[in-house]
């Protein structure tokens, strides 16, 4: 039920405008052009070791929210957002061949007054599992988020392509002090 007040929340939020689609202007915050261009200059990662093979790709736009949570009660509050939605969009390389995986990596940063900084890795894999058929029709994905800094959390899930594309809708929280989360949903609006 929580999950569902949760989902319920960003939805409402995101079509009220309380998660503008403007990225944050600090000193931290990489811009989706640099990452692009970064991301253009490295070839993508082959992760099972064997040669690269020439795959169609996929792109994928979407959003990540910042938020809070009180649950210093018996129950916890709906979550409360902290900063306006900033866009997140990437070109990812498909595996082809049995065992290859590709991997593109997203870094996003959130000053919090009074917290410090939020650090948030996100890292997206497609993936083509061993004794799949050539051209891979059981192809999946992996979104994984690491939380650092203002509050620390590891959280992953494994997704089909209709789940991923065109964006994965995932949350993660950590627990910076006794009775309070803060956490990030990746979304689509």
């Amino acid at each position: 039920m929580k999950s569902i007040f949760i989902a319920f929340t960003f939805l409402c939020c995101a079509s009220t405008g309380l998660f503008a689609a403007e990225p944050f202007k600090d000193g931290f915050f990489t811009g989706l052009s640099e990452l692009a261009a970064q991301a253009q200059a490295r070839p993508p990662q082959n992760l099972s070791g064997t040669a690269a093979v020439t795959a169609p790709g996929a792109s994928a736009a979407g959003f990540i929210s910042l938020w809070s949570q009180d649950c210093s009660a018996d129950s916890c509050g709906l979550p409360q957002p902290l900063a306006p939605a900033r866009e997140v969009s990437f070109d990812m390389a498909l595996p082809n061949g049995p065992g290859q995986a590709q991997r593109k990596e997203v870094l996003e940063s959130f000053i919090l007054p009074g917290a410090g900084e939020l650090k948030v890795r996100l890292s997206f894999y497609s993936i083509c599992p061993y004794g799949a058929a050539e051209g891979c029709p059981s192809r999946y994905f992996q979104v994984q988020a690491e939380l650092s800094g203002a509050a620390a959390a590891f959280c992953a899930a494994s997704l089909n392509a209709g789940d991923f594309l065109p964006f994965p809708v995932f949350m993660c929280a950590g627990v910076p002090m006794p009775g309070k989360r803060l956490g990030i949903t990746l979304h689509r609006i």
